[in-house]
């Protein structure tokens, strides 16, 4: 098995955004920290066969890769649209 550092750039072996470990808890997931197209932080746990280490050439593919699902949200009786980002998408 692969040996990760914190610090590290990972992606999803599916696809998706480029993505920063963080740290590696005690039942051997990482935790993760990336970025979406709105530039908002997210967070995540991960085990390392969810993910590989990127290459130059995986970084010149951005968060333009991060699929994005429109979705309708109501809030005390106000409606719009957000988008959920999910990790993945088409490469």
């Amino acid at each position: 098995m692969e040996k990760y550092n914190s610090g590290d750039i990972v992606r999803l072996k599916s696809g998706g955004p480029l993505m920063t470990l963080n740290f590696q808890k005690p039942n051997g997931e990482w935790h993760i920290i990336y970025f979406d197209k709105t530039n908002k932080s997210h967070e995540l746990n991960l085990f390392p066969d969810a993910f590989r280490r990127v290459d130059e050439k995986d970084e010149q593919i951005g968060i333009d890769q991060v699929a994005e699902t429109p979705r309708r949200i109501r809030k005390r009786g106000e409606q719009r649209d957000e988008y959920e980002y999910e990790l993945g998408g088409e490469q």
